[in-house]
């Protein structure tokens, strides 16, 4: 089951990086695996799941390419990955109207009482003393 489950999260992680060039803020994804994964539930089979949505059955490709990568070929894929995300029209930040607190065991590190926006620099200010 594990096995299987990896294979298909590589499988159409694959693919939406084929058909989008991104995952993460695309407005696609969500209702693409609704409609194909998560409605159909346990009615179909996961193999049809991936065939509706890929056009392609079960295939351990995609997770052996992934698992055979070396650490440079690695590298040189996250950094297109933010290159890409640099050129990319980033969607405006939108509130999700509840408490937010960022924790580091009992430490809060952020939240968002006063804004979003104080949050989120609170953070970048905590991450950029621990790793500067």
């Amino acid at each position: 089951g594990y096995l299987l489950a990896n294979m298909a999260v590589y499988q159409t992680r694959a693919w939406f990086l084929r058909e989008y060039g991104h995952i993460t803020d695309n407005p696609a994804v969500g209702p693409l695996l609704a409609q194909h994964y998560w409605a159909p539930g346990n009615a179909v089979s996961h193999n049809q799941t991936l065939l509706d949505l890929t056009g392609e059955g079960f295939s351990g490709r995609y997770l052996a390419d992934h698992c055979n990568r070396s650490v440079h070929d690695a590298w040189q894929d996250a950094l297109k990955n933010l290159a890409r995300l640099e050129e990319r029209q980033q969607p405006p930040v939108q509130s999700l109207n509840a408490h937010i607190r960022v924790v580091h065991g009992e430490t809060v590190l952020a939240d968002n009482r006063r804004s979003d926006q104080q949050m989120f620099q609170d953070f970048s200010d905590w991450i950029k003393r621990q790793y500067n």
